[in-house]
């Protein structure tokens, strides 16, 4: 009887509900230190996340900041160097219009000496070549290798001589030789290569002097069929000479120099040179480059 009294009563306290004890003293402040901790750890990731993206937005602004003054830098070089250009290229017309003013130095004949023509009977000056307007001999100037012209006194005049002799001394000033073809191309043989050498510089003109040609129809024809070289914007009076008729004249010859060893790349290169729209042919600088490449 007892025993099953006991036993009924610990199953009655084991159906007892579960219920909460109060937290002791200690134990509600060390709770209480641990949230503190924790909005003190919050706090301090909070203000570190304000700091870096302070710091970003400082860097953003400083570089910003810098690439502005790098292009207002760029800008002012630009200006600048476009005046230097500006006022060099003024200077070089003065000096060159100062150059033209003055009087060519005349050489006495004493000071110059014959190389004689080997393949020659007779003691005769070393022929160069010839032209229309005079012949040019290889002779020595006081000791140095120079070539002279004597012009044909029937075609050629005193002043226009001096004219020729004046822009020669000028070729440092902007000018177009405007007379570019085979029969003005001198080669000469140093360190083991042969040099190409412009000669003739009658027809040479400077940049401030070019003028447009006025030439009836027939007068046209007549001159592409005697001036295969000329641009035919010049020779139509379109647009005056300038580096683009040059660089026609030079696409000329470098077809006649492509045809004669069958090179095609530089075939193609003078096509592009030879185009009727001067605005479409390749500059001076990019030829030199590209037959420099052909020959690398």
């Amino acid at each position: 009887m007892d025993g099953s009294n006991k036993h009924r009563t610990n199953i009655m306290e084991t159906n007892q509900p579960f219920s909460w004890r109060k937290n002791t003293p200690k134990e509600r402040a060390a709770m209480q230190n641990e949230r503190r901790k924790r909005r003190r750890k919050a706090r301090a990731a909070n203000k570190e996340d304000k700091r870096r993206k302070a710091l970003l937005a400082l860097e953003d602004e400083r570089a910003m900041t810098l690439a502005k003054n790098e292009r207002l830098l760029h800008l002012a070089r630009n200006k600048m160097d476009k005046s230097n250009t500006m006022e060099n290229e003024k200077q070089a017309h003065k000096d060159a219009s100062i150059s033209a003013d003055q009087p060519v130095s005349h050489v006495k004949r004493s000071h110059l000496s014959h190389v004689k023509d080997p393949s020659g009977s007779t003691d005769q000056p070393l022929l160069l070549g010839c032209g229309v307007f005079g012949r040019c001999y290889k002779m020595y100037y006081r000791g140095i290798s120079v070539a002279v012209k004597q012009f044909n006194t029937h075609l050629s005049s005193e002043s226009s001589v001096i004219k020729e002799a004046s822009l020669m001394k000028q070729l440092d000033h902007p000018c177009f030789p405007y007379d570019i073809k085979g029969d003005n191309i001198l080669l000469t043989y140093k360190n083991t290569l042969f040099v190409p050498v412009i000669i003739d510089f009658g027809k040479c003109i400077r940049i401030q002097e070019a003028r447009r040609k006025v030439l009836s129809k027939q007068e046209q024809e007549t001159y592409k069929q005697k001036y295969t070289h000329v641009a035919p914007e010049v020779v139509a009076g379109t647009h005056p000479p300038s580096h683009a008729s040059d660089v026609y004249a030079l696409g000329r010859l470098l077809r006649q120099i492509a045809t004669k060893i069958g090179c095609k790349p530089l075939l193609s290169l003078s096509e592009c040179s030879l185009k009727n729209d001067p605005n479409a042919r390749p500059s001076l600088d990019y030829l030199l480059v590209s037959v420099k490449s052909l020959s690398s």
